[in-house]
């Protein structure tokens, strides 16, 4: 019930902001296009003035696009980048890469319309923060933001985790985990730890959220009188691990409830859909060995395996179909590991790993593509007078 009505809540803000949009912009919007309408009307009946007036328009369009994205994106100190929030010196070294994740947690039992309801001390003085001094006032939201990891993490060499905005626009299986966190799961510690078992190590609250799944680490400055809460999740697993056994889960549900049960061992058992676990196949419980992170780019992983006996390689990094794997550089199938990530079946000994990533069909559109171009190529050899066959206003026939 409680899906339904913050469903039915986020339409109706939606339409609402539509609406709003609507009235604001579409006058102006209609203007510019009938403006444009009736300019070209003009340079087709051959109106000197027109041809003048035209430049003029161009260059108001273009002064006025510089303006509102000037507005939108000021012009701000270098020490707005280089700032790094305190929550930082939290954070600890490691081997394998980790995620953080920013959240925003309400009792269930809370109207949706009141959750940006804020008490006055939370509000954010900016007075309070050096490298905020004489910002504009967009570049201090985007400051407050960064406080809390909330956004520009990239800037700030850390990685968020998963969205945390359930809307239709996400891939679905990410839609259904955040469903089972905020809607299905039993309590916030189940929450917590499925999120733990995403590779997210340290959760920030805005306010204090404990649970079994959560250690207390220390306040979070946010610029204001209530500090935020950083907690390190104690489910977290590494981004690479071997796992010596596969679940095979017939839905979504059962796997997210396996995942987040605090009695499942993610580091021995990988979860899988039961068309790709083979019936005759047997696997033993436990590490099969060790997994080695080697490199790791936006579009290329490489993991080296050192398995005593057959088992699989584990990577929590997300799923896609254009994902591909090679293992000692023999292709393999990947498989779509714990609802999200990706997964390797490896046989005993030392290997190399390595995913990449390639467009499906890419090759074939690269190949029409050039087709395309070839006859194009073609027809303007065959015909040279083809690019200009609209004859231009001074040398097109005249009516007698």
């Amino acid at each position: 019930m409680l899906a339904q009505e913050s469903k039915s809540g986020q339409i109706n803000e939606a339409t609402r902001y539509l609406v709003t949009m609507l009235k604001i912009h579409l006058p102006g919007l209609l203007g510019f296009s009938l403006g444009g309408i009736a300019c070209f009307i003009c340079i087709e009946r051959r109106k000197v003035w027109a041809r003048k007036v035209l430049p003029m328009i161009a260059i108001f369009g273009a002064i006025q696009l510089l303006a509102v994205n000037s507005a939108a994106n000021p012009t701000v100190p270098r020490n707005f980048y280089a700032y790094r929030p305190p929550v930082l010196g939290y954070f600890q070294n490691s081997a394998q890469p980790y995620r953080f994740c920013y959240l925003n947690r309400v009792s269930r039992a809370k109207a949706v319309s009141d959750l940006d309801r804020l008490p006055p001390e939370e509000f954010i003085n900016f007075e309070s923060i050096r490298e905020a001094t004489g910002l504009p006032f967009s570049a201090q939201l985007a400051l407050r933001d960064r406080l809390t990891l909330a956004r520009g993490s990239m800037l700030m060499d850390v990685e968020g985790s998963l969205n945390s905005d359930v809307e239709g626009t996400l891939p679905p299986s990410l839609v259904e985990l955040w469903v089972f966190i905020v809607h299905q799961a039993p309590n916030s510690a189940r929450g917590d730890c499925l999120l733990g078992r995403t590779n997210v190590r340290y959760e920030i609250f805005r306010t204090p959220s404990p649970n079994t799944a959560l250690r207390e680490v220390g306040p979070v400055f946010n610029g204001s009188s209530r500090p935020s809460v950083l907690y390190e999740n104690l489910c977290a697993v590494p981004r690479a691990f071997a796992a010596g056994s596969a679940y095979p889960s017939s839905s979504t549900l059962e796997t997210l409830s396996r995942l987040s049960s605090p009695d499942f061992d993610p580091l021995s058992q990988v979860i899988l859909p039961r068309d790709s676990v083979p019936i005759s196949q047997h696997d033993s419980a436990g590490s099969p060995g060790e997994l080695e992170l080697v490199n790791r780019q936006p579009n290329e992983v490489t993991l080296k395996a050192r398995f005593s006996r057959p088992g699989y390689a584990v990577l929590v990094d997300r799923f896609d179909a254009n994902w591909h794997a090679t293992v000692d550089g023999q292709e393999v199938t990947i498989l779509e590991a714990n609802q999200l990530f990706r997964a390797v079946r490896v046989g005993a000994g030392t290997h190399e790993i390595r995913f990449f990533y390639r467009q499906r069909g890419l090759i074939a559109g690269l190949a029409i593509s050039l087709a395309t171009m070839a006859l194009l190529a073609a027809v303007l050899i065959l015909d040279p007078r083809w690019p200009f066959a609209i004859a231009s206003e001074e040398h097109r026939p005249r009516e007698v």
